[in-house]
């Protein structure tokens, strides 16, 4: 180890994600990660198991909102260069989620761990803009109702206009409908299911049960107010599916309303109830509906299944069933400028690479070099087939005979 003066010991700092939720501390022999539980600033705490130093160094300690890595700068597979006026320490923290079933809410990321010495160094992140435009369906009930489902601002103001959506995030949906010279009506989701496409076959029960919000027994999803007649709103911790090439999702929801007089009377139907991980019950805002069936085996559905129709009218409910998507759900900011850094990495490597190419293509002989030995070849096979013919055909005279001889001899010939 290259014992150093004590000036030059100076800590890094990673700012990584929105907040400076992983710090890096560089010692004398020694390098500290500090990893804040709510790794993205969105309330959802990693697992200790998720995250890994290098191939194999696992968490050091586990403090009550913190996970520290602790190690010799050269453990856990660490990279040791030697630079011009430095030495660098180069490592990967890799934090790599578990799954819940068929859905992930966020993506694995390898984040660039650096100590350099006698110099330090830090790391940013600059955010990316999304080209795609959020969709709004709609739906005009015989020119009476109109449904919506729209994705909302985080101030529940304005329809989104370009914004970006990342793992972590919580999406604001809100449902609403316009009534025109009708009697009071309350809207309610009775149900949603969420689809990587919308012909696809796979699906994941987000609402369920006449208002029940199931997604929020593994998320944060949940019912929000306020909430009016007119309007009903939630947000939905944003997933992806797991396995699918694109990360998007399709929200498809039965929407209804009902006369205000019905849902004093049909409070297990009527219903927009979240789940309170706290006492692992569902719950409403609204004091009159009846959340109990949700925890329930039998659940809250009728004993015939009710058959969905694009619109029922039925005098005193009105339903409808509405897509919305799709809903791009981006990788984290902190994943996108590792991927955009490598990408830079990999753009210089092919400039370097395209130069040695040239020359390699260079290198090769000139095909009129090639063609004169080829030529010299093919004679000399050609040569050597002709001599075995020409041997093959040649037949030796035989010697004259004695008489022959004294014919010859007579004309002069001997």
């Amino acid at each position: 180890m290259v014992l150093l003066p004590l000036w030059v010991l100076l800590g890094v700092c990673c700012v990584l994600a929105q907040n400076a939720s992983v710090s890096l501390n560089c010692g004398s022999s020694r390098l500290v990660i500090t990893v804040a539980m709510d790794l993205f600033g969105t309330g959802v705490l990693v697992r200790p198991e998720e995250l890994v130093l290098g191939k194999n160094c696992s968490v050091s300690q586990e403090l009550e909102d913190k996970l520290i890595f602790d190690y010799l700068l050269q453990d856990c597979d660490a990279v040791r260069k030697f630079l011009p006026n430095s030495i660098q320490y180069e490592n990967q923290l890799h934090y790599r989620p578990s799954n819940t079933g068929v859905i992930q809410r966020a993506n694995a990321i390898s984040v660039p761990v650096s100590c350099f010495y006698p110099r330090t160094g830090n790391t940013s992140s600059l955010g990316i803009q999304p080209t795609w435009n959020p969709y709004r369906s709609t739906y005009h009930g015989r020119g009476q109702l109109d449904f919506m489902l729209q994705l909302y601002d985080n101030a529940w103001t304005v329809p989104q206009q370009n914004e970006r959506h990342f793992y972590g995030d919580l999406l604001n949906i809100q449902a609403s409908v316009t009534t025109l010279h009708h009697t009071p009506l309350r809207i309610y989701v009775d149900e949603c299911v969420a689809r990587p496409s919308e012909d696809s076959t796979l699906e994941y029960e987000v609402i369920t049960d006449h208002g029940c919000l199931v997604d929020g027994m593994q998320s944060r999803s949940k019912f929000v107010s306020p909430r009016g007649d007119d309007f009903l709103r939630f947000q939905l911790d944003a997933f992806t599916f797991a396995g699918t090439l694109d990360k998007q999702i399709f929200l498809l929801c039965h929407l209804k309303v009902v006369s205000v007089d019905t849902t004093i009377t049909q409070v297990r139907l009527n219903k927009a109830c979240s789940y309170n991980s706290s006492s692992t019950t569902f719950y409403s805002e609204e004091p009159r509906e009846d959340c109990s069936c949700c925890n329930s085996a039998a659940g809250c559905r009728t004993m015939e299944k009710r058959r969905r129709r694009q619109l029922v009218l039925e005098g005193s409910h009105w339903e409808v069933n509405v897509s919305l998507g799709p809903i791009f759900i981006l990788p984290t900011e902190m994943g996108l400028d590792t991927l955009k850094s490598a990408q830079a990495v990999m753009l210089r490597s092919m400039t370097v690479g395209g130069d040695s190419t040239a020359r390699t293509s260079s290198a090769f002989p000139d095909w009129k070099m090639l063609s004169l030995p080829l030529l010299a070849m093919l004679a000399f096979i050609l040569g050597f087939i002709g001599c075995w013919a020409a041997r093959r055909d040649y037949q030796p005279l035989a010697s004259p005979s004695e008489d022959a001889k004294d014919q010859m001899a007579m004309h002069g010939i001997l």
